[in-house]
């Protein structure tokens, strides 16, 4: 089990693409939810000097660009979202809409693919980061005992893909707060204060 959290913490995307992170066509924020944490700016790894690592920089207003290294190789670049549900504070990963164009892919190819945005509850953020991903398997299990509990499709690879509305998966993450989620995540460390 700490083998996958670590995974998951050192690669979001690596994860999403083999299908360990239920994913959103929809984000999961509206604007109004949005915050700005300046203590999630920095670099987060689980030791010094780790070639795995998560990069939080300013982005735009109420944002931050995400990046995230994996064995010193940069994994992907993200718009990353803090944002709150009452005192709950989660954030919404979405790939970077200029890597994504510029990336390497063929147009043909790159017509295929289709953007998705994933969450994760910000449990702690000061010295240590901690996020707690939606838990694949429980919403699996849910979704198996009652399919209209949320709106989703459910890929071929048995991935998962929220087609809900934002506010109604708002409603259905906060019900189920204390069970959607990773209820021990494992924590990553600030390294630096600046990328």
């Amino acid at each position: 089990m700490k083998a996958t959290k670590l995974l998951i913490m050192a690669g979001v995307f690596l994860a999403v693409l083999s299908g360990c992170i239920p994913v959103s066509l929809h984000p999961f924020y509206e604007k109004s939810d949005l915050v700005f944490e300046p203590e999630l700016m920095g670099v987060w790894a689980e030791k010094d000097k780790d070639t795995n690592y998560w990069a939080f920089t300013k982005g735009g207003n109420q944002n931050y660009q995400l990046e995230i290294v994996e064995d010193g190789n940069k994994v992907g670049l993200f718009d990353a979202h803090a944002f709150k549900l009452g005192t709950n504070l989660f954030l919404d990963i979405y790939p970077d809409e200029k890597s994504f164009k510029e990336s390497k892919l063929s147009e043909v190819y790159g017509l295929h693919l289709v953007p998705a945005h994933s969450l994760a509850r910000i449990t702690e953020h000061g010295v240590t980061l901690r996020l707690a991903f939606l838990d694949q398997d429980w919403l699996s299990k849910l979704l198996k005992q009652n399919p209209e509990v949320i709106a989703h499709t459910l890929l071929p690879d048995d991935r998962i893909v929220l087609t809900a509305t934002t506010s109604e998966m708002q409603k259905f993450f906060l019900k189920h707060l204390d069970k959607a989620f990773d209820p021990d995540p494992e924590g990553l460390t600030r390294i630096s204060a600046k990328p």
